[in-house]
């Protein structure tokens, strides 16, 4: 049965995971950069009206974001992509619970 997930955040690792729940926030680790066929399987199935990509502010990271819209569009999910100042750290985690609160979500497809 769908857990029916209002909005769901991508990240790459778990200290993201426990970083974006600290702030109220649904998060699911990919553990890594890339994402793939079976956690996407996994996602659809909570059932997400929203998924935030918040993947780390790299090269690898802007990769992942692609190659996650690729396989996630299409399917009637809202999706946005977060982003924040590069100075305050490169992933989720890595900022203050202050500036989590902050960071900036672009709606890009619906």
């Amino acid at each position: 049965r769908p857990l029916k997930i209002e909005e769901l955040w991508l990240v790459e690792g778990a200290t993201d995971v426990m970083a974006l729940h600290e702030i109220g926030k649904t998060a699911f680790g990919i553990f890594g950069s890339k994402l793939k066929k079976a956690q996407v399987d996994l996602i659809i199935k909570c059932d997400p009206k929203k998924i935030v990509l918040a993947f780390d502010m790299d090269l690898a990271g802007r990769q992942a974001v692609n190659e996650a819209l690729g396989m996630l569009s299409g399917r009637g999910i809202n999706l946005s992509v977060a982003s924040w100042d590069r100075d305050l750290g490169k992933d989720p985690g890595e900022l203050s619970e202050v500036d989590r609160c902050k960071i900036l979500v672009k709606d890009i497809l619906r």
